[in-house]
């Protein structure tokens, strides 16, 4: 009987999860599904634009530019990579954590939930690709699980007084390596992104 009612919640997790598809737009992705997203990346910018027009003063945690303002720096800029967490600046980690409101996020080399159902909900959501570390500019990328799988890019410009989050996109492929995410970077592959 036991085994008859795990069976009928995974059918129905499963279900659950064509269902999102269904009514998603982006539906349950995976590294192979792509959408075309240029009306919604031009949108964003827009919205940008319209909100940032009469401000000065640099860019804050909450008002991020598009990142065609921040791909030519991120592109020229020579990042020395890592792979593990505790190699990011402290400083960094907890501006991104912050705005993950504390969930944390798995080592490249660990398990995480890419899917839309929650089998283990001590596992976290994320899990990093790599980051880059630089004397003024930093950035993370991780993999984002849920309905929808996808890639974020985070870049932080980073002085000795505050560290502050220039932009924030998410991408369905998972970059190999750092040429692979810079050519994507300067493709404009990266669509502003709302959640973290």
């Amino acid at each position: 009987m036991a085994s008859v009612l795990k069976r009928k919640a995974v059918s129905g997790a499963v279900v659950l999860c064509f269902i999102c598809f269904a009514l998603m737009p982006m539906g349950c992705a995976t590294h192979e599904k792509q959408v075309d997203s240029l009306k919604w990346k031009n949108d964003a910018n827009s919205i940008y634009k319209q909100q940032n027009e009469n401000k000065e003063g640099s860019v804050t945690v909450d008002s991020m530019e598009p990142i065609k303002e921040a791909d030519k720096e991120f592109i020229s800029t020579d990042y020395q990579i890592v792979y593990k967490a505790g190699e990011i600046p402290k400083n960094v980690r907890n501006a991104l954590f912050e705005k993950l409101n504390g969930e944390k996020i798995a080592e490249t080399n660990e398990q995480f939930n890419a899917g839309c159902v929650i089998r283990d909900p001590k596992v976290p959501r994320r899990r990093l690709v790599f980051a880059g570390n630089s004397n003024n500019s930093c950035f993370v990328c991780y993999e984002h699980g849920g309905i929808g799988l996808h890639c974020h890019l985070i870049i932080f410009s980073v002085d000795k007084e505050k560290v502050q989050i220039t932009f924030n996109g998410s991408y369905f492929y998972k970059p190999e390596n750092i040429k692979q995410l810079k050519q994507w970077v300067n493709e404009n592959k990266f669509d502003s992104a709302s959640d973290w």
